[in-house]
Protein backbone atom coordinates (compact mmCIF):
# COMPACT_ATOMS: atom_id res chain seq x y z
CA UNK A 1 0.00 0.00 0.00
CA UNK A 2 0.83 3.74 -0.72
CA UNK A 3 -0.62 5.68 1.77
CA UNK A 4 1.36 8.97 1.41
CA UNK A 5 3.70 10.83 -1.61
CA UNK A 6 5.32 14.26 -2.16
CA UNK A 7 7.58 15.73 -4.86
CA UNK A 8 10.90 17.29 -4.27
CA UNK A 9 12.08 20.14 -5.34
CA UNK A 10 15.20 19.49 -8.13
CA UNK A 11 18.39 21.25 -6.54
CA UNK A 12 18.00 20.23 -2.98
CA UNK A 13 19.49 16.79 -2.74
CA UNK A 14 22.95 15.96 -2.52
CA UNK A 15 24.49 15.04 -6.53
CA UNK A 16 26.20 12.05 -4.29
CA UNK A 17 24.79 11.12 -0.90
CA UNK A 18 26.86 9.77 1.49
CA UNK A 19 26.80 6.24 3.18
CA UNK A 20 25.83 6.08 6.50
CA UNK A 21 28.54 5.77 9.71
CA UNK A 22 27.74 4.84 12.91
CA UNK A 23 28.98 6.83 16.01
CA UNK A 24 30.55 5.79 19.04
CA UNK A 25 27.14 7.26 20.45
CA UNK A 26 25.14 4.80 18.35
CA UNK A 27 27.10 2.14 18.84
CA UNK A 28 27.01 2.50 22.96
CA UNK A 29 22.56 3.27 22.34
CA UNK A 30 22.72 -0.71 20.34
CA UNK A 31 24.45 -2.09 23.11
CA UNK A 32 22.85 -0.73 25.97
CA UNK A 33 19.08 -1.86 24.50
CA UNK A 34 20.69 -5.30 24.09
CA UNK A 35 21.52 -5.54 27.27
CA UNK A 36 17.90 -4.48 28.46
CA UNK A 37 16.43 -6.74 26.42
CA UNK A 38 19.02 -9.74 27.27
CA UNK A 39 17.73 -8.83 31.30
CA UNK A 40 14.11 -8.36 30.78
CA UNK A 41 14.35 -11.81 29.00
CA UNK A 42 16.37 -13.36 31.78
CA UNK A 43 13.59 -11.85 34.32
CA UNK A 44 10.93 -13.63 32.59
CA UNK A 45 13.02 -16.79 32.45
CA UNK A 46 13.33 -16.64 36.41
CA UNK A 47 9.39 -15.66 36.60
CA UNK A 48 8.91 -18.77 34.31
CA UNK A 49 10.99 -21.29 36.09
CA UNK A 50 9.81 -20.77 39.49
CA UNK A 51 6.44 -21.68 38.18
CA UNK A 52 7.04 -24.66 37.30
CA UNK A 53 9.64 -25.84 40.21
CA UNK A 54 6.98 -27.57 42.04
CA UNK A 55 6.65 -29.62 38.60
CA UNK A 56 10.62 -30.61 38.31
CA UNK A 57 10.65 -31.76 41.81
CA UNK A 58 7.56 -34.15 41.88
CA UNK A 59 9.69 -35.77 38.91
CA UNK A 60 12.79 -35.41 40.00
CA UNK A 61 13.61 -33.56 36.44
CA UNK A 62 16.35 -31.59 38.70
CA UNK A 63 18.21 -34.07 39.42
CA UNK A 64 19.18 -34.88 35.49
CA UNK A 65 22.70 -33.22 34.10
CA UNK A 66 22.35 -29.27 33.19
CA UNK A 67 24.83 -27.98 30.33
CA UNK A 68 26.22 -24.64 31.18
CA UNK A 69 24.34 -21.83 29.47
CA UNK A 70 27.21 -18.95 30.71
CA UNK A 71 24.51 -16.49 29.16
CA UNK A 72 26.36 -13.61 30.80
CA UNK A 73 29.05 -14.66 28.44
CA UNK A 74 26.73 -14.89 25.38
CA UNK A 75 25.23 -11.39 26.24
CA UNK A 76 28.44 -10.11 26.48
CA UNK A 77 30.20 -11.64 23.47
CA UNK A 78 27.19 -10.60 20.95
CA UNK A 79 26.15 -7.23 22.69
CA UNK A 80 29.07 -5.73 24.99
CA UNK A 81 30.36 -4.17 22.14
CA UNK A 82 28.54 -4.22 19.10
CA UNK A 83 31.51 -2.64 17.01
CA UNK A 84 33.66 -5.24 17.80
CA UNK A 85 31.25 -7.03 14.72
CA UNK A 86 32.97 -5.35 11.86
CA UNK A 87 36.29 -6.54 11.47
CA UNK A 88 37.31 -4.22 8.86
CA UNK A 89 36.28 -0.10 8.30
CA UNK A 90 35.92 -0.73 4.73
CA UNK A 91 36.31 -3.32 1.84
CA UNK A 92 39.58 -2.32 1.19
CA UNK A 93 41.37 -3.26 4.73
CA UNK A 94 39.92 -7.13 4.16
CA UNK A 95 41.97 -9.24 2.68
CA UNK A 96 39.35 -11.72 1.67
CA UNK A 97 37.58 -9.15 -0.63
CA UNK A 98 38.76 -7.87 -3.41
CA UNK A 99 36.67 -5.27 -5.56
CA UNK A 100 37.82 -3.25 -8.34
CA UNK A 101 37.94 0.27 -8.55
CA UNK A 102 35.77 0.20 -11.64
CA UNK A 103 32.84 -1.58 -9.54
CA UNK A 104 33.44 1.04 -6.49
CA UNK A 105 32.95 3.83 -9.11
CA UNK A 106 29.53 1.86 -11.70
CA UNK A 107 28.42 2.01 -7.49
CA UNK A 108 28.49 5.83 -7.61
CA UNK A 109 27.10 6.12 -10.47
CA UNK A 110 24.09 4.26 -9.69
CA UNK A 111 23.66 6.87 -6.51
CA UNK A 112 24.34 9.73 -8.35
CA UNK A 113 21.30 12.43 -8.32
CA UNK A 114 21.58 14.29 -11.60
CA UNK A 115 20.05 17.87 -12.44
CA UNK A 116 17.32 15.97 -15.13
CA UNK A 117 15.85 13.78 -12.11
CA UNK A 118 13.04 14.11 -10.46
CA UNK A 119 12.95 12.86 -6.91
CA UNK A 120 9.45 11.51 -5.60
CA UNK A 121 9.11 10.50 -1.61
CA UNK A 122 6.26 7.93 -1.10
CA UNK A 123 5.55 5.68 2.49
CA UNK A 124 4.83 1.98 1.40
CA UNK A 125 3.49 -0.62 3.82
CA UNK A 126 3.85 -4.16 2.47
CA UNK A 127 3.17 -7.78 4.89
CA UNK A 128 3.13 -5.25 8.01
CA UNK A 129 6.84 -4.09 6.94
CA UNK A 130 6.44 -0.08 6.53
CA UNK A 131 9.34 1.81 4.75
CA UNK A 132 9.76 5.75 3.27
CA UNK A 133 11.16 5.18 -0.17
CA UNK A 134 12.91 8.17 -2.37
CA UNK A 135 12.20 7.38 -6.07
CA UNK A 136 13.91 9.08 -8.96
CA UNK A 137 11.71 9.43 -12.11
CA UNK A 138 13.81 9.71 -15.12
CA UNK A 139 12.12 12.14 -17.74
CA UNK A 140 13.71 11.14 -21.04
CA UNK A 141 13.03 7.41 -20.59
CA UNK A 142 10.19 7.63 -18.40
CA UNK A 143 11.48 5.17 -16.08
CA UNK A 144 10.29 5.13 -12.15
CA UNK A 145 12.75 3.84 -9.53
CA UNK A 146 13.41 3.10 -5.84
CA UNK A 147 16.69 4.88 -5.47
CA UNK A 148 16.79 4.28 -1.48
CA UNK A 149 14.82 3.30 1.02
CA UNK A 150 14.36 3.84 5.13
CA UNK A 151 12.30 1.07 7.23
CA UNK A 152 9.52 2.94 9.46
CA UNK A 153 8.82 1.45 13.22
CA UNK A 154 4.89 2.16 12.50
CA UNK A 155 2.40 2.33 9.30
CA UNK A 156 2.97 5.64 7.97
CA UNK A 157 0.27 8.02 7.60
CA UNK A 158 2.05 10.90 5.99
CA UNK A 159 5.16 12.46 4.14
CA UNK A 160 6.38 15.78 4.30
CA UNK A 161 9.49 17.33 2.83
CA UNK A 162 11.71 19.54 5.22
CA UNK A 163 14.36 21.90 4.13
CA UNK A 164 15.17 22.65 7.61
CA UNK A 165 18.99 22.36 7.81
CA UNK A 166 20.32 20.21 11.33
CA UNK A 167 23.84 21.06 10.27
CA UNK A 168 24.75 24.82 10.89
CA UNK A 169 27.24 24.63 8.34
CA UNK A 170 24.77 24.02 5.52
CA UNK A 171 22.27 26.82 4.36
CA UNK A 172 19.11 24.35 3.37
CA UNK A 173 18.89 20.38 3.94
CA UNK A 174 16.77 17.61 2.23
CA UNK A 175 14.79 16.00 5.21
CA UNK A 176 11.45 13.99 5.39
CA UNK A 177 9.07 14.08 8.03
CA UNK A 178 6.65 10.88 8.97
CA UNK A 179 3.72 10.88 10.78
CA UNK A 180 2.60 7.08 11.75
CA UNK A 181 0.16 5.15 14.00
CA UNK A 182 2.83 6.06 16.81
CA UNK A 183 2.52 9.69 18.37
CA UNK A 184 6.09 10.45 17.54
CA UNK A 185 7.35 12.32 14.33
CA UNK A 186 10.46 10.98 12.72
CA UNK A 187 12.57 12.97 10.34
CA UNK A 188 15.09 11.32 8.53
CA UNK A 189 18.21 12.66 6.66
CA UNK A 190 17.42 11.68 2.55
CA UNK A 191 21.11 12.28 1.55
CA UNK A 192 22.10 9.39 3.73
CA UNK A 193 22.33 6.06 2.84
CA UNK A 194 21.47 3.00 4.73
CA UNK A 195 20.81 5.05 7.54
CA UNK A 196 19.41 3.58 10.81
CA UNK A 197 18.35 6.43 13.06
CA UNK A 198 16.50 8.95 12.67
CA UNK A 199 17.70 12.91 12.66
CA UNK A 200 15.31 13.95 15.16
CA UNK A 201 12.15 12.81 16.87
CA UNK A 202 9.43 15.10 17.89
CA UNK A 203 7.65 14.45 20.81
CA UNK A 204 9.08 11.28 21.76
CA UNK A 205 8.47 10.33 25.39
CA UNK A 206 9.41 7.27 28.08
CA UNK A 207 5.86 7.01 29.01
CA UNK A 208 3.05 5.30 27.67
CA UNK A 209 2.28 6.31 23.57
CA UNK A 210 -1.46 6.39 24.71
CA UNK A 211 -2.32 8.97 27.62
CA UNK A 212 -3.97 12.31 28.38
CA UNK A 213 -3.58 15.10 26.54
CA UNK A 214 -0.41 16.87 26.58
CA UNK A 215 1.13 20.30 25.65
CA UNK A 216 4.09 18.76 24.49
CA UNK A 217 3.45 16.26 22.24
CA UNK A 218 0.85 14.36 20.64
CA UNK A 219 -0.65 11.17 22.28
CA UNK A 220 -2.15 9.72 19.37
CA UNK A 221 -1.41 8.97 15.84
CA UNK A 222 0.06 11.81 13.35
CA UNK A 223 -2.45 12.42 10.82
CA UNK A 224 -1.10 15.00 8.57
CA UNK A 225 2.04 17.73 8.53
CA UNK A 226 3.23 20.79 6.42
CA UNK A 227 6.35 22.57 7.08
CA UNK A 228 6.67 26.40 6.80
CA UNK A 229 8.69 27.58 4.05
CA UNK A 230 8.96 30.86 5.00
CA UNK A 231 9.90 29.71 8.45
CA UNK A 232 11.74 26.84 7.67
CA UNK A 233 12.34 25.42 11.68
CA UNK A 234 8.84 25.50 11.88
CA UNK A 235 6.42 22.11 11.32
CA UNK A 236 2.46 22.04 11.98
CA UNK A 237 1.46 18.82 12.80
CA UNK A 238 -2.50 17.09 13.01
CA UNK A 239 -3.31 14.36 15.28
CA UNK A 240 -5.96 11.61 16.30
CA UNK A 241 -5.50 13.36 19.53
CA UNK A 242 -7.38 16.54 17.85
CA UNK A 243 -4.48 18.65 18.63
CA UNK A 244 -2.22 20.47 16.10
CA UNK A 245 1.32 21.14 17.29
CA UNK A 246 3.61 23.51 15.93
CA UNK A 247 7.50 22.69 16.44
CA UNK A 248 10.31 24.51 16.18
CA UNK A 249 13.09 22.03 14.47
CA UNK A 250 15.92 24.02 15.89
CA UNK A 251 14.54 22.71 19.63
CA UNK A 252 12.95 19.81 18.66
CA UNK A 253 10.06 21.03 21.06
CA UNK A 254 6.32 22.22 20.40
CA UNK A 255 6.13 25.78 20.76
CA UNK A 256 1.80 25.64 21.02
CA UNK A 257 -1.23 23.36 21.09
CA UNK A 258 -4.16 24.42 18.93
CA UNK A 259 -7.19 22.73 20.24
CA UNK A 260 -9.75 24.46 17.35
CA UNK A 261 -11.23 20.92 16.51
CA UNK A 262 -13.29 18.14 18.42
CA UNK A 263 -12.29 15.18 16.25
CA UNK A 264 -9.63 14.07 14.32
CA UNK A 265 -7.24 16.08 12.64
CA UNK A 266 -6.56 14.78 8.88
CA UNK A 267 -5.36 17.54 7.12
CA UNK A 268 -2.89 20.39 7.75
CA UNK A 269 -1.13 23.69 5.52
CA UNK A 270 0.40 26.60 5.82
CA UNK A 271 -0.11 29.34 3.50
CA UNK A 272 2.77 29.83 1.18
CA UNK A 273 2.47 33.75 1.04
CA UNK A 274 1.22 34.80 4.37
CA UNK A 275 3.36 32.43 6.51
CA UNK A 276 1.47 32.95 10.12
CA UNK A 277 -1.82 31.28 8.23
CA UNK A 278 -2.34 27.64 8.72
CA UNK A 279 -5.24 25.69 7.20
CA UNK A 280 -6.72 22.63 9.29
CA UNK A 281 -9.32 20.24 8.66
CA UNK A 282 -11.08 17.70 10.50
CA UNK A 283 -13.17 14.86 11.14
CA UNK A 284 -15.65 17.29 13.10
CA UNK A 285 -16.69 18.43 9.23
CA UNK A 286 -15.13 21.64 9.56
CA UNK A 287 -11.73 23.71 8.17
CA UNK A 288 -10.71 26.31 9.93
CA UNK A 289 -8.09 29.09 8.94
CA UNK A 290 -5.88 29.88 11.82
CA UNK A 291 -3.47 33.00 12.40
CA UNK A 292 -1.15 31.23 14.53
CA UNK A 293 0.16 34.70 16.21
CA UNK A 294 -3.34 34.48 18.09
CA UNK A 295 -3.41 31.00 19.50
CA UNK A 296 -5.71 31.62 22.52
CA UNK A 297 -8.48 33.41 20.11
CA UNK A 298 -11.53 31.37 19.38
CA UNK A 299 -12.50 33.22 16.50
CA UNK A 300 -10.94 31.70 13.98
CA UNK A 301 -12.85 31.62 10.38
CA UNK A 302 -14.39 28.10 10.58
CA UNK A 303 -16.25 26.28 7.10
CA UNK A 304 -18.54 24.24 8.55
CA UNK A 305 -18.83 20.76 5.68
CA UNK A 306 -21.00 18.41 5.07
CA UNK A 307 -18.74 15.96 5.98
CA UNK A 308 -15.37 14.37 7.15
CA UNK A 309 -11.98 16.19 5.71
CA UNK A 310 -9.75 13.35 3.89
CA UNK A 311 -7.63 16.20 2.26
CA UNK A 312 -6.66 20.28 1.75
CA UNK A 313 -5.01 22.38 -0.21
CA UNK A 314 -4.59 26.14 -0.77
CA UNK A 315 -4.49 27.34 -4.07
CA UNK A 316 -0.91 28.34 -5.19
CA UNK A 317 -1.75 31.06 -7.77
CA UNK A 318 -4.22 33.12 -4.95
CA UNK A 319 -3.35 32.77 -0.89
CA UNK A 320 -7.07 33.57 -0.01
CA UNK A 321 -8.56 30.09 -1.80
CA UNK A 322 -8.51 26.56 -0.70
CA UNK A 323 -9.86 23.20 -2.00
CA UNK A 324 -10.73 20.97 0.28
CA UNK A 325 -11.91 17.19 -0.62
CA UNK A 326 -14.02 15.54 1.70
CA UNK A 327 -15.12 11.62 2.71
CA UNK A 328 -18.78 11.58 0.94
CA UNK A 329 -16.75 12.40 -2.82
CA UNK A 330 -17.39 16.34 -2.77
CA UNK A 331 -14.42 18.82 -3.24
CA UNK A 332 -15.51 22.47 -1.73
CA UNK A 333 -13.85 25.81 -2.91
CA UNK A 334 -13.79 28.63 -0.71
CA UNK A 335 -12.41 32.25 0.17
CA UNK A 336 -11.01 32.72 3.27
CA UNK A 337 -12.17 36.46 2.93
CA UNK A 338 -15.94 34.81 3.15
CA UNK A 339 -16.06 32.73 6.31
CA UNK A 340 -18.29 29.80 6.26
CA UNK A 341 -19.23 30.17 2.51
CA UNK A 342 -17.90 28.58 -0.65
CA UNK A 343 -17.48 29.33 -4.07
CA UNK A 344 -18.38 25.70 -5.39
CA UNK A 345 -19.06 22.75 -4.86
CA UNK A 346 -18.20 19.19 -7.16
CA UNK A 347 -19.06 16.19 -6.86
CA UNK A 348 -16.03 14.79 -8.11
CA UNK A 349 -16.08 11.19 -7.18
CA UNK A 350 -19.77 9.93 -6.53
CA UNK A 351 -19.93 9.97 -2.98
CA UNK A 352 -16.31 8.01 -2.50
CA UNK A 353 -13.76 9.26 -0.29
CA UNK A 354 -11.74 12.14 -2.49
CA UNK A 355 -8.30 10.80 -0.53
CA UNK A 356 -6.08 12.33 -2.79
CA UNK A 357 -6.10 16.29 -3.95
CA UNK A 358 -2.99 18.51 -5.46
CA UNK A 359 -2.94 21.48 -7.58
CA UNK A 360 -0.87 22.05 -10.09
CA UNK A 361 2.15 24.57 -9.04
CA UNK A 362 3.53 25.74 -12.75
CA UNK A 363 -0.22 26.17 -14.57
CA UNK A 364 -2.98 27.99 -12.80
CA UNK A 365 -6.46 26.99 -12.15
CA UNK A 366 -5.37 23.29 -12.73
CA UNK A 367 -5.97 20.94 -10.02
CA UNK A 368 -5.98 16.85 -9.25
CA UNK A 369 -8.20 14.50 -7.21
CA UNK A 370 -7.72 10.92 -6.44
CA UNK A 371 -10.47 8.31 -4.68
CA UNK A 372 -11.07 4.94 -3.50
CA UNK A 373 -13.02 4.32 -6.53
CA UNK A 374 -9.57 3.83 -8.47
CA UNK A 375 -9.51 6.77 -10.56
CA UNK A 376 -7.58 10.32 -11.07
CA UNK A 377 -9.11 13.11 -12.64
CA UNK A 378 -7.79 16.49 -13.66
CA UNK A 379 -9.70 19.52 -13.27
CA UNK A 380 -9.71 22.94 -14.82
CA UNK A 381 -10.57 25.86 -13.15
CA UNK A 382 -10.18 28.56 -15.64
CA UNK A 383 -13.76 29.56 -16.39
CA UNK A 384 -14.55 30.11 -12.42
CA UNK A 385 -16.23 26.76 -12.85
CA UNK A 386 -14.51 23.30 -12.37
CA UNK A 387 -14.13 21.09 -16.18
CA UNK A 388 -12.88 17.79 -15.77
CA UNK A 389 -10.09 17.33 -18.52
CA UNK A 390 -9.55 13.53 -18.09
CA UNK A 391 -10.03 10.74 -15.71
CA UNK A 392 -8.39 7.37 -15.60
CA UNK A 393 -7.86 4.47 -14.00
CA UNK A 394 -3.93 4.03 -13.41
CA UNK A 395 -4.26 0.53 -12.07
CA UNK A 396 -2.75 1.78 -8.62
CA UNK A 397 -6.28 0.50 -6.39
CA UNK A 398 -7.88 2.94 -4.29
CA UNK A 399 -6.52 5.96 -4.76
CA UNK A 400 -4.43 7.01 -1.65
CA UNK A 401 -2.22 9.59 -2.41
CA UNK A 402 -1.30 11.79 -5.80
CA UNK A 403 1.34 14.40 -6.26
CA UNK A 404 2.17 17.11 -9.06
CA UNK A 405 5.65 17.56 -9.92
CA UNK A 406 7.23 20.62 -8.33
CA UNK A 407 9.28 21.73 -12.06
CA UNK A 408 7.28 20.25 -14.28
CA UNK A 409 4.02 21.48 -15.55
CA UNK A 410 2.89 17.77 -17.18
CA UNK A 411 4.17 15.49 -14.77
CA UNK A 412 2.00 14.23 -11.45
CA UNK A 413 2.32 10.73 -9.75
CA UNK A 414 -0.20 8.90 -8.38
CA UNK A 415 -0.56 5.73 -5.49
CA UNK A 416 -2.99 3.20 -3.93
CA UNK A 417 -3.65 -0.07 -1.95
CA UNK A 418 -1.65 -2.19 -4.56
CA UNK A 419 1.41 -0.71 -3.49
CA UNK A 420 2.36 0.99 -6.52
CA UNK A 421 3.34 4.07 -8.09
CA UNK A 422 2.36 5.75 -11.25
CA UNK A 423 4.22 8.60 -13.15
CA UNK A 424 1.85 10.20 -15.96
CA UNK A 425 3.30 12.76 -18.31
CA UNK A 426 0.39 14.76 -19.34
CA UNK A 427 2.04 15.42 -22.84
CA UNK A 428 2.14 12.10 -23.77
CA UNK A 429 -1.91 11.23 -23.24
CA UNK A 430 -3.54 11.96 -26.11
CA UNK A 431 -6.88 13.38 -24.60
CA UNK A 432 -4.55 16.15 -22.50
CA UNK A 433 -1.58 16.77 -24.69
CA UNK A 434 -3.38 19.63 -27.03
CA UNK A 435 -5.02 21.38 -23.62
CA UNK A 436 -2.16 21.19 -21.75
CA UNK A 437 0.61 22.43 -24.88
CA UNK A 438 -2.02 25.36 -25.50
CA UNK A 439 -1.71 26.13 -21.42
CA UNK A 440 2.08 25.95 -21.22
CA UNK A 441 2.11 28.31 -24.51
CA UNK A 442 -0.08 30.70 -22.23
CA UNK A 443 1.59 30.74 -18.96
Amino acid sequence: MISALKFIRQGVAQTKPVKYEMTEEEYQKIAERASEEIEQAKQKMEQEKEKIDEDLAEYKLEEYDEEDENEDDAGGLFFGNVKGLTYHNNNEEDPYILIKEEEEEEEEEDVEIRDTDHLLLATKTEDDISHLEVYVYEPEDHNLYVHHDIMLPSFPLCVEWIGYSFDETKPFGNMAAVGTLDPEIEIWNLDVLDVMFPQAILGESKKSKKSKKSKSRHVDSVLSLSWNANHSNVLASGSADKTVKLWDLSSQTAVASLDYHKDKVQAVQWNEKQSAILLTGSYDKTAVCADVRDVESKTQPTWNLPADVECLKWNPFDENKFLVSLENGHVMYADVRQPGQFIFTLNAHDDKPVSALDWNYKLPNIFITGAVDKTVKIWDLATGSPSCIDSKDLEVGKVFASSFCCDSPFLFAAGGNKGKIKVMDLLNVNSTRPIFQEKAKVN
